[in-house]
């Protein structure tokens, strides 16, 4: 009888320990940082949010695509899509030209294929920097980090 107590007490020991390592290390982990933490900060030029940036654009018809953003440091710049995005279709061979504006601390962001019109709002944030756009009649939502290099 003794024997059976020591091996489950050996178990009971073995399964404490296990938990205290696992709530330790989820305890230790960084808190995932969404756009709520970032501050949203004013675009004064071009240069500001230059570069190429990749994301998603949802549809609130419930399709999503990845997409990358090409922002150059005049303004103008492309967005493109994958042969498999459900845009692909109505794009330039996966290519959307875009025509944009500074406006009040914003891109105003036209795109020349579809018409669609919409909103790049500049986050940042520990050391994150976030483009989110909204579009559409509010319909487009896209979120866009920059692309490593």
């Amino acid at each position: 009888m003794k024997q059976h107590l020591d091996v489950s007490m050996t178990w009971r020991i073995l399964i404490i320990f296990f938990v205290v390592v696992l709530a330790c290390a989820f305890a230790t982990l960084l808190p995932a940082q969404s756009i709520r933490d970032l501050k949203e900060v004013p675009i004064r030029d071009f240069k500001d949010v230059a570069g190429k940036w990749e994301g998603k654009l949802s549809s609130s018809g419930g399709w999503d695509s990845p997409i990358t953003l090409i922002i150059n440091e005049d303004g103008t710049g492309d967005s493109f899509v994958p042969k498999d995005s459900v845009m692909f279709g109505i794009s330039d061979n996966g290519r959307f030209p875009n025509e944009r504006k500074v406006v009040d601390g914003k891109l105003s962001n036209r795109d020349k294929i579809t018409g669609d019109t919409g909103f790049i709002t500049l986050f940042e944030g520990g050391g994150k920097r976030v483009l989110e756009y909204i579009g559409g009649g509010g319909s487009l939502s896209g979120s866009y980090e920059p692309a490593p290099k």
